[in-house]
């Protein structure tokens, strides 16, 4: 994939700048528009929860088991007059705390995937720092390798597609390429609690882009067979492999199409009315200089 392909973020969405094409939406921000209240809901609620029990709870408990009547009288002050409002914000802003580490997390999961697959793929030593936060999901990519026949392909390779018959598309990072148990398969990593609902329509994307790189000649492999996610857990480090057939793929793939071609309407539609209201503007201010001519007092 040409290197001269960039990343840029626009309005606060993600876009990569192909070349002699176009600015294309990212694959994530095209999934974007599915609707993750509902699980997000639970979980901010949760968080705001767990908050109230490391601070509060927990500390209390440990107190009232010790008998420890000076530690239960001051953890019992602390949630009284103007503190109780200060904790009441950090409990209802909590899941922004937690949802910048789990990204940085993921990260960091990411990079060292990137470095086991490309290890194995170069055939060269690992030699990489495992920092106790992600230990447990970089063990679950090691118990996977280690169960299943994997060659890899193609790492953190940027993808991007046309959309057949149409002429806007698409472009993304997939994160693996690989012969697994020989399937030639296109896998997302996951370091999360859950497989959610845009995650195969996700993967589908990018093995339809990287399908289509083949097809303009960008590289030799030949097309993927089927779609996976690899999700890591952090909590057991166990990995849990979800893997879809080549029907599947196409049914997702079929979807994500439909919610690309409404970004890509979308943003028409808001810079049709972007235009429009600049061509307001410039009336009005051609009314008002019409009206000032013709009457100058």
């Amino acid at each position: 994939m040409p290197e001269e392909i960039k990343v840029i973020e626009e309005e606060g969405q993600r876009l990569y700048d192909v070349p002699d094409v176009d600015k294309l939406p990212s694959v994530t921000t095209i999934t974007g528009l599915l609707d993750k209240s509902t699980p997000l809901m639970y979980w901010a609620a949760g968080l705001s929860f767990d908050y109230v029990r490391e601070l509060f709870l927990d500390p209390l408990k440990d107190a009232v088991d010790q008998k420890n009547e000076d530690e239960i009288q001051r953890i019992l002050s602390s949630f009284y007059d103007r503190e109780i409002g200060h904790h009441y914000k950090r409990a209802k802003s909590y899941h922004t705390k937690k949802s910048k580490e789990a990204r940085d997390i993921g990260t960091y999961v990411h990079e060292a995937a990137e470095a086991i697959f490309r290890a194995m793929l170069e055939n060269s030593p690992l030699d990489i720092p495992i920092d106790e936060d992600i230990e447990k999901p970089v063990k679950a990519i090691l118990a996977w390798i280690k169960d299943n026949d994997v060659s890899p392909i193609a790492i953190e390779q940027k993808v991007w597609a046309i959309l057949p018959g149409l002429e806007f598309g698409f472009a993304g990072r997939l994160d693996l390429v690989a012969y697994v148990n020989g399937r030639l398969t296109t896998i997302d990593l996951k370091a999360a609690k859950g497989i959610y609902n845009d995650a195969p329509l996700q993967v589908a994307a990018y093995a339809f882009g990287y399908n289509q790189g083949i097809e303009r000649g960008e590289q030799p492999e030949p097309n993927t067979e089927t779609s996976a996610i690899l999700r890591l857990d952090k909590e057991t480090g166990m990995p849990e492999y979800h893997e879809y057939t080549t029907d599947q793929t196409n049914d997702y793939f079929n979807s994500f199409s439909m919610l690309c071609g409404f970004w890509h309407m979308d943003k028409q539609r808001k810079e049709n009315d972007r235009l429009r209201k600049k061509e307001q503007r410039e009336s009005e201010k051609e009314e008002k200089k019409a009206k000032k001519t013709e009457d100058p007092y």
